[in-house]
């Protein structure tokens, strides 16, 4: 029996001012008409029927992702009362799920990846779901197109006996420096690490027990309270004082037992406007656009508006240009990153705290 837990509490600051804390990145129509959250659902709805579909996010976006969540019944939409990063969240899923199915698998997704085509990601994940079959914790591991030095990489060991595609995981690295980018890129035995995962709820509970017993001893015994009433109260209890660590750092850098599926087909974690410019039509000087703008004597930047505003870009290069109703960010492309302490600062301060 396989279900889904979606992660979907990120806030998504590098697309501030689009992005607030109550309309998440993953809550907004980025690419098309659907938001990435929808889009999400949509991709796995083959796969998982609404009732083994869970969604981990927090009490500001709860609200929002249950408007966009069509038919989800509200009660698998869960939300943190403190964010304590991806292991929690990877956690209490495992949890509420072994309480009906210790035996069943699960797909661990962000809210915030663009994946196409969906029949690949299927195929994928019912591979990744054979091997995770044998007791093995499964990511998923996605050939670079680029020398990208913001994502994580998977080194690839030896082949998985008997599913194609499927590789033991020899070593996790830390995003790299241009160079060593370089070199991951051309040796053919890196790969971008997707944040995917697929596993069986007892296994991932048992290497929480085994490299998190402090998440372990909090979160396991949430799985028997999620039916009844005290479950809010619970779950606060076991988050405060939570330590904050991610599923990379607390298991999957420590077990021995990982192994990585081969991802066929094209991902994005589209981080920042940079990323995407991949989605957005650009004119005969490189300006991607989305929304009404004009540029002159400009070339690679990134403009986002709407259509009842216009943005003018005169003698500028590589720019990054995003207006709100109540808010405009102008930002170097290489610059991009530091817009998540520009909104630590506008939340320090009691003036400018309604801009996030």
């Amino acid at each position: 029996m396989l279900y889904t837990v979606i992660m979907a509490g990120g806030a998504g600051t590098r697309f501030w001012p689009l992005s607030r804390r109550s309309a998440p990145k993953q809550g907004l129509q980025l690419i098309g008409r659907s938001s990435l959250f929808e889009m999400a659902l949509e991709r796995i709805a083959r796969l998982t029927p609404s009732e083994r579909t869970l969604v981990i996010t927090n009490t500001d976006q709860a609200a929002l992702l249950a408007n966009q969540a069509g038919g989800l019944p509200r009660k698998n939409i869960i939300a943190e009362p403190a964010a304590r990063d991806s292991a929690a969240a990877v956690f209490l899923g495992a949890a509420i799920i072994a309480a009906v199915d210790e035996e069943a698998v699960m797909l661990v997704k962000a809210a915030d990846h663009v994946i196409s085509p969906i029949e690949a990601f299927e195929a994928t994940v019912m591979r990744a779901v054979e091997v995770a079959e044998t007791g093995h914790l499964v990511t998923f591991g996605v050939r670079p197109r680029y020398a990208a030095t913001g994502y994580g990489y998977i080194e690839r060991g030896a082949p998985f006996e008997g599913v194609e595609g499927a590789f033991r995981v020899a070593a996790f690295r830390e995003k790299p420096d241009p160079p060593t980018a370089q070199e991951y890129l051309a040796d053919g035995i890196h790969y971008w690490n997707s944040g995917m995962f697929v596993w069986r709820a007892r296994d991932i509970l048992d290497a929480a027990r085994r490299h998190a017993p402090v998440h372990y001893e909090r979160i396991a015994p949430l799985g028997a309270a999620f039916a009844g009433e005290g479950f809010s109260g619970a779950l606060a209890g076991a988050y405060t004082g939570l330590p904050k660590i991610s599923i990379d750092y607390a298991v999957m850098e420590k077990a021995d037992n990982i192994a990585m599926v081969e991802a066929d087909f094209k991902w994005d974690d589209v981080g920042s406007p940079v990323t995407l410019r991949d989605y957005l039509e650009e004119d005969a000087d490189g300006n991607a656009i989305r929304g009404e703008a004009r540029t002159l004597d400009s070339t690679g930047c990134t403009i986002v508006g709407d259509e009842d505003h216009m943005v003018a870009v005169v003698g500028c290069s590589d720019l990054v240009v995003i207006h709100t109703g109540d808010a405009t960010l102008v930002c170097p492309a290489d610059r991009i990153g530091d817009v998540k302490r520009l909104v630590s600062q506008l939340e320090q301060d009691d003036s400018t705290r309604k801009y996030i």
